[in-house]
């Protein structure tokens, strides 16, 4: 009798935890990374071709292995990491379950060469999760792995990866993050034999000092001027690193980051605190910046918040946060000393000192009033005049950001809605956003109107927003920003769309920037790349717009009808509901007359 259940290779097997272990060039850069960090590297130099596709090449000066580690490395469920169940309670180090190597060996063409102190090394070579040549190799300690051919084997996965540029930034947000994480260690990035960057390790007596001068190398910015050293004490639990003065905010928190036992997360806890401290000296709508460690016993982490480890939760939520309060009240005030903790828990120590200048070096155009910034652009778009007469309806009135309007004919077809009569509702933000991404998509073959700056804005980025910016250099000018580079990280801004108010320029690329570096499946196209960016733009114009005049609703509608899917946002939100007689006698038990 033919059985139905059946054993799977071993290869399958690994090819399969492959999928969901390593789902790009950047999660097997991260993998490899965190090995070198566990053997105890004092630095790791990340090399990458072709995206990381074609070449990605880890090297530490790690403990190394013996040729027997070498070959049980590759095996699924081997590490060193841990011996039983137990040690997970107390687990410090990056990872633990020991299917990477195995899940990245078979799905590409991998090479080991490692070495411990004083022993001849170990080279050995796998194709496919198959090993096809062990033997002796030449090197100092440490371990070398290098990965070629990512995905030539499981060409369905490789068909859903993302361009070379995309994943170039991913990489290089992946190895900043490990950077900023381990002063400690000396990181160097190379992509296609050009370095990116280089830091040097410091000692563990300067961490504070290494993460400030890391944290302006890599995340350049207010970091670079405007930012204040802390370091938090308190029992077994110690917050060091940078907070930006009152000078240096973000409209959104893309400038905040926090490592707790070295692990890049996001913790609410710690980012509500810090901002409340700030009180009265930032606007509402802004949030300050930080590069922080925060070192606790595991006991105290609740690490299951999220499906990937990225949100924490701590435990004794309020001793800590009036902690964190009063050590940014001290910094902010420039101050040092040592302060009695006025709760039954252990006694505090807060060492702040300022790290930078609490001015910025070059003038801040962001500061002036908009009316300074008009210049009108050269060129106007007449693109309406072409387009046909507006369908008519009748409105009802507005309620919020809703437009109520009477289904007649030519909003059920416009709709898709099955029968006339009845309301509509019109979600206004939305479709607002669908008109804006309509006409940047329409520009994409032109460049669009855009309004010169009379004073340049000056833009300063992090080395992977850097990346990111020369890939989507030429979608920029089509949808109306003219940005050139001025130096490291450093773009200047001659103009900008029409959505953007001068005085919103620096805002409206940083939270652009977010979007495009947000992760999504699909190899880019030029046309892909446009209606990524179309689509970035129109959510920060959506979230511009904060009210809306009857009149000016009207004609949002009359637009949004002549778009190319007038029912749905870019975000495939629908942008207007129908309710029809009926309905509405339901919701008021009433029979139909």
């Amino acid at each position: 009798m033919t059985t139905k259940i059946r054993a799977l290779s071993e290869q399958t097997i690994n090819q399969i935890a492959a999928g969901e272990v390593i789902e790009s060039p950047a999660s097997v850069v991260k993998e490899l990374v965190e090995n070198g960090i566990d053997a105890g590297a004092s630095r790791l130099v990340v090399e990458i071709s072709g995206g990381g596709h074609q070449l990605i090449r880890v090297s530490d000066n790690g403990i190394g292995m013996g040729k027997e580690d070498a070959l049980l490395c590759l095996e699924r469920h081997a590490t060193s990491k841990i011996s039983k169940a137990d040690d997970l309670i107390v687990l410090a180090t990056m990872g633990f379950r020991g299917e990477a190597l195995a899940s990245i060996a078979s799905i590409s063409k991998m090479r080991i060469v490692t070495a411990e102190e004083n022993e001849t090394g170990t080279e050995v070579e796998v194709e496919g999760g198959k090993i096809v040549h062990v033997g002796d190799a030449s090197r100092p300690r440490g371990t070398t792995m290098e990965v070629r051919s990512l995905f030539y084997n499981v060409p369905a996965r490789k068909k859903f990866q993302k361009s070379p540029a995309a994943s170039v930034a991913d990489v290089t947000k992946i190895v900043t993050q490990q950077a900023l994480a381990h002063p400690e260690i000396g990181f160097e990035l190379i992509v296609q034999d050009q370095t990116v960057f280089s830091v040097q390790a410091v000692g563990q007596e300067s961490i504070v000092e290494g993460l400030c001068q890391r944290s302006a190398h890599l995340l350049g910015g207010h970091f670079q001027t405007d930012v204040l050293k802390m370091d938090l004490m308190q029992g077994a639990c110690r917050l060091k690193g940078v907070i930006g003065s009152p000078l240096a905010h973000r409209h959104n928190r893309s400038g905040q980051n926090l490592f707790i036992n070295r692990r890049p997360v996001s913790c609410p806890l710690i980012s509500y605190a810090i901002r409340d401290a700030y009180g009265t000296r930032l606007p509402s709508d802004r949030h300050p910046i930080f590069s922080l460690h925060l070192e606790v016993p595991s006991y105290l982490v609740d690490v299951n918040v999220h499906p990937q480890k990225k949100e924490v939760r701590l435990r004794d939520e309020r001793g800590l946060r009036e902690s964190i309060q009063t050590a940014v009240h001290l910094a902010l005030q420039h101050k040092e000393g040592v302060v009695q903790n006025q709760s039954p828990i252990d006694e505090k120590l807060f060492l702040c000192e300022e790290a930078g200048s609490s001015s910025v070096p070059f003038f801040d155009p962001s500061d002036l009033p908009v009316s300074m910034f008009r210049e009108e652009a050269s060129a106007i778009s007449r693109e309406e005049e072409l387009l046909p007469p507006a369908p008519s309806f009748r409105t009802i009135g507005i309620f919020s950001h809703y437009l109520i309007v009477e289904a007649g004919e030519a909003l059920t077809e416009c709709g898709n809605f099955s029968a006339e009569g009845g309301v509509v509702l019109v979600d206004l933000l939305a479709s607002f956003a669908r008109i804006q991404f309509d006409t940047f998509v329409n520009h994409s073959e032109s460049s669009a109107a855009r309004q010169g700056l009379l004073i340049p804005a000056v833009l300063t980025v992090s080395v992977d927003e850097e990346i990111l910016l020369h890939a989507y250099e030429e979608e920029m000018v089509k949808i109306g920003f003219d940005i050139r580079q001025c130096g490291k990280n450093k773009f200047i801004v001659d103009a900008i769309p029409p959505f953007v108010e001068a005085g919103q320029t620096l805002d409206a690329l940083r939270e652009i920037l977010v979007e495009l570096g947000e992760g999504q499946a699909g190899r880019l196209s030029a046309e892909e790349r446009m209606r990524k960016l179309a689509q970035a733009a129109s959510r920060f114009a959506r979230g511009r717009k904060k009210g809306f005049m009857l009149q000016e609703a009207e004609e949002i509608l009359k637009q949004l009808m002549q778009t190319s899917s007038p029912s749905f946002c870019p975000k495939g939100n629908l942008t207007m509901i129908h309710m029809s007689q009926d309905e509405i006698e339901k919701k008021f038990n009433n029979p139909k007359r």
